[in-house]
Order: C-alpha cells, then structure tokens, then sequence
C-alpha cells in the first residue's frame, strides 16, 4: 500500500514539474527541475518492479471464519 501511495504521488510531483517546464520561459528546461524530474521517475520504475515482483499478502482473516 505504501509503494503504491508513493507513485500516486511520484505522479502528482512528476505532473506539476512538467507544468512547470512548460510554463517556464526559456527553451530548455531548469537543470534541477530535469535533474529531479529523473530521479523521480527513476524511483518510480523502482516502485513499480517491486509491486511487480511483491507476493500478494496473506489474508487477514481465516476464509472460512464466516462460517464459525
């Protein structure tokens, strides 16, 4: 859950740097805001291959605990 969170606001932070390279005047984007925006998206490829590779957590309760 918490790797997940973390790209939705990998996301979020990706999005406003893109908004503001665009916005900004000159032609070729701010050397931090670049340098930024890669490590962002490098830890977001990090996160991602980490859900990939995560097992699905066992249940917290047993399946038939209904039933008792």
């Amino acid at each position: 859950d918490a790797a997940e969170a973390e790209i939705k606001r990998i996301d979020r932070e990706l999005d406003k740097l893109m908004k503001l390279i665009l916005a900004s005047d000159s032609d070729d984007a701010p050397t931090p805001m670049m340098k930024h925006m890669k490590e962002l998206e490098a830890r977001q490829k990090e996160l991602k291959a980490f859900l990939q590779d995560a097992q699905e957590p066992p249940p917290l309760l047993h399946p038939n605990m209904a039933h008792h």
